[in-house]
C-alpha cells in the first residue's frame, strides 16, 4: 500500500499540482540556461512540495536531499517510477 492511497482526491490533486510545479521550473531553468528569476522558483517549488508533503504524507525533507537548485537532473523520465512513492 503506498502513502498516496490514504489521500482524498483533493489532497492527491494538491500534491501532484506541486509536483508538477517543481517539474517545470527545473524545465524552464534547464531550458532558459539559468538564471536568477528561475532559480527564485525552483526554491519556491520545491518549498512547497515539501511543504504539502510533510501536511499531507508526514514526510520530512531528508537532511542529505540536495536543493533542486543544484540537480541538473532532477527529475528525469527514468525518476517517473518514484513519483508515487
Amino acid at each position: 500500500m503506498s502513502a498516496l492511497d490514504g489521500l482524498e482526491p483533493g489532497e492527491r490533486e494538491r500534491l501532484e499540482r506541486a509536483h508538477r510545479r517543481l517539474r517545470q521550473a527545473v524545465e524552464d531553468d534547464w531550458l532558459s540556461g539559468g538564471g536568477d528569476a528561475t532559480r527564485s522558483e525552483i526554491r519556491d517549488a520545491e518549498v512547497a512540495l515539501w511543504r504539502i508533503r510533510g501536511e499531507l504524507l508526514g514526510w520530512a525533507r531528508p537532511a542529505w536531499a540536495p536543493n533542486a537548485t543544484l540537480v541538473a537532473d532532477w527529475f528525469s523520465n527514468e525518476d517517473r517510477i518514484y513519483d508515487d512513492v
